[in-house]
C-alpha cells in the first residue's frame, strides 16, 4: 500500500468558489439547490456553505450519494434560519472510495427565498448546479456554483487499517520532499544567525 506524507501531516482544504457573484436565484417554497461536489477517500470531510445574505427563513441542508439512480442521505440538516457567513456541514466520516455527492439545498418554508449564485472557474469542470423545482422538470444553472469549501483530514486519524508502521514507507517513499524541506529550512536559519549578527555588530559600532 502506497502511503504519502500528506496523509500523515496535513489538513488540506479545497475551495474552488471565490469567483465573482453570477447571479442572485429566487427558489421557490419546496424547490432545491443541487450542487455536485467531490470527496476523496479515506478522509473526514467537513464542508462549509458561504452565505452573503442571511436567510430568514426555513431551509434544510443534505448531502447524498447517488449510486445507480437512488440516493443515500450521507448528512442533513434542518435549520429554522441561516445567518450570514459560513454554514457547515458533517457527512459520514469516511469514504471506502472516491465519491462524486450532491450538496442540496431545499427551501422548506412557505415563502420565495433568495441566493448567491457564484460563477463556476473554468477548472472546476463536473461541478454541475442544478435548479430542482418542486414539481417541474430539472433546470442546470450554466457557469454558476454554490460557494462551497470542502476540508480533508489526515487519513491515519480515522483509517483503523493504516498502522503507524507505514509511517515510515511514507517517509521513505518522499525523501526528496523531505530534503527539499530541510535545505529551505537551513537556509532560512543561517539568513536568520546572519541578520542577528549584523544587528549586534550595527549597535556594538554605534556605542
Amino acid at each position: 500500500m502506497k502511503v504519502y506524507i500528506k496523509d500523515y501531516l496535513f489538513i488540506r482544504s479545497s475551495n474552488f468558489y471565490y469567483e465573482p457573484q453570477f447571479r442572485q436565484m429566487e427558489l421557490p417554497s419546496g424547490a432545491s439547490l443541487n450542487q455536485e461536489i467531490s470527496l476523496q477517500k479515506g478522509r473526514v470531510k467537513k464542508t462549509g456553505l458561504f452565505l452573503d445574505q442571511p436567510i430568514d427563513s426555513a431551509v434544510r441542508i443534505e448531502i447524498l450519494d447517488i449510486q445507480a439512480g437512488e440516493e443515500k442521505e450521507i448528512f442533513v440538516s434542518n435549520h429554522p434560519r441561516l445567518g450570514k457567513g459560513w454554514v457547515e456541514s458533517f457527512p459520514q466520516s469516511y469514504f471506502a472510495r472516491d465519491n462524486k455527492v450532491h450538496f442540496r439545498l431545499t427551501n422548506t418554508s412557505p415563502d420565495t427565498i433568495t441566493i448567491s449564485i457564484s460563477r463556476r472557474p473554468k477548472f472546476s469542470d463536473g461541478f454541475q448546479l442544478t435548479l430542482i423545482p418542486k414539481s417541474k422538470d430539472e433546470e442546470m444553472i450554466d457557469d454558476g456554483v454554490l460557494r462551497i469549501y470542502v476540508q480533508e483530514e489526515p487519513l491515519f486519524l480515522h483509517d483503523p487499517k493504516l498502522q503507524f508502521r507505514t509511517a515510515k514507507q511514507a517517509f521513505s517513499q518522499e525523501k526528496k520532499f523531505l530534503a527539499f524541506w530541510f535545505i529551505v529550512l537551513m537556509v532560512c536559519a543561517v539568513k536568520t544567525l546572519q541578520y542577528g549578527r549584523r544587528r549586534e555588530g550595527d549597535r556594538t559600532n554605534l556605542n
